[in-house]
C-alpha cells in the first residue's frame, strides 16, 4: 500500500467536491508603485483594498468578524511596519463599516514611516445572512441593497464603472489596476 501511495497508484474513485471547504479569511494586498508617505495617501489604498475584500465576501456570502491591517515599509535592510487585527463588534462585509475599523487600526498602529504595501483581511467568516438586528443601526438593509447594486455593475461591465471619488486622486490604484489582470496589463 505504502509502494503504491508512494507512486501515485490510487484506485479509489474519483469524487468531485472532495476538497471545497468554506474559506477561512478574505483579504487582499498590493505592493504600492511608490512610498506613501501620508495618512491620507494610505487611506485612499486602504479603502480601495477594503471594497475588494467586502465584494469578494459578499459574493461567497460571507461577513467577517476579526480585520486585519498590515502595512510594511520599502527598505528591507531596516523593515518597518505592522500587521494588527481588531474584532468589530457585529461581523460585516459593508465597505464603510469596515473600513472605519481598518482606520482605527491604522491610526493606532502606523509609525509614521513611509509605507510601500497595504494589506486587509476579514477572518472568523459567518454567513452574512445570520446577523444580530440592532436599534441603532436601522439603514444595514439600505446600506446592502446599494453594495449589492454596486456589485452587479461591476460584475456586468467592469470594476472601473463606478469607483469612489477618491480614487480620482494621485494616491488612487483603483483605475490602474482594472486594467490589469493578474497585476500586469491585459
Amino acid at each position: 500500500m505504502y509502494w503504491r501511495i508512494a507512486n501515485g497508484i490510487d484506485d479509489s474513485p474519483v469524487r468531485p467536491g472532495t476538497h471545497q471547504v468554506a474559506p477561512k479569511s478574505v483579504g487582499h494586498m498590493m505592493t504600492l508603485p511608490r512610498d506613501y508617505g501620508t495618512l491620507e495617501e494610505i487611506k485612499v489604498v486602504l479603502l480601495e483594498l477594503t471594497e475588494l475584500v467586502c465584494q469578494r465576501c459578499r459574493s461567497l456570502g460571507f461577513a467577517g468578524h476579526v480585520v486585519s491591517v498590515g502595512c510594511m515599509g520599502a527598505d528591507f535592510d531596516h523593515p518597518t511596519g505592522f500587521s494588527r487585527q481588531m474584532k468589530m463588534e457585529d461581523p460585516s462585509n459593508i465597505t464603510n463599516q469596515v473600513f472605519r475599523w481598518a482606520c482605527k487600526l491604522l491610526e493606532q498602529h502606523w509609525d509614521g514611516l513611509p509605507i510601500r504595501r497595504v494589506g486587509i483581511s476579514l477572518t472568523q467568516l459567518t454567513p452574512d445572512n445570520e446577523y444580530q438586528l440592532s436599534l441603532f443601526d436601522l439603514g444595514r438593509e439600505r446600506q446592502m441593497a446599494l453594495e449589492r447594486a454596486t456589485d452587479a455593475l461591476k460584475r456586468k461591465y467592469g470594476d472601473s464603472i463606478v469607483i469612489r471619488a477618491v480614487s480620482k486622486t494621485a494616491a488612487g490604484q483603483a483605475l490602474d489596476r482594472s486594467a490589469k489582470i493578474g497585476g500586469h496589463y491585459k
